[in-house]
């Protein structure tokens, strides 16, 4: 899933950085490294398609995928709102 973020922080960060954005894109990304693996890992393990959700509902519960679920929305939704009261 692509966002609107793919194409604009770029810019942003570059305005704050300046050349050495590369850098900030390599630490970046050597410090989701272990995410990545965990939830390839946990995909290959588990196969089918729900993301999250399905892998918590499997390991956890359906009550614990739910609650999960629930909070990642609510923290989602609280970024917009800080996001739209900084504008």
């Amino acid at each position: 899933m692509l966002a609107s973020g793919l194409f604009l922080l770029p810019g942003l960060i570059y305005s704050k950085v300046g050349s050495s954005i590369l850098l900030v894109y390599l630490a970046a990304g050597i410090c989701i490294l272990p995410t990545v693996f965990s939830k390839v890992e946990l995909a290959t393990a588990m196969p089918r398609s729900g993301g999250a959700y399905y892998v918590i509902d499997r390991s956890l519960g359906p009550a614990h995928g739910v609650e999960i679920d629930s909070a990642h929305t609510e923290i989602f939704a609280l970024f917009i709102l800080l996001r739209e009261s900084a504008l």
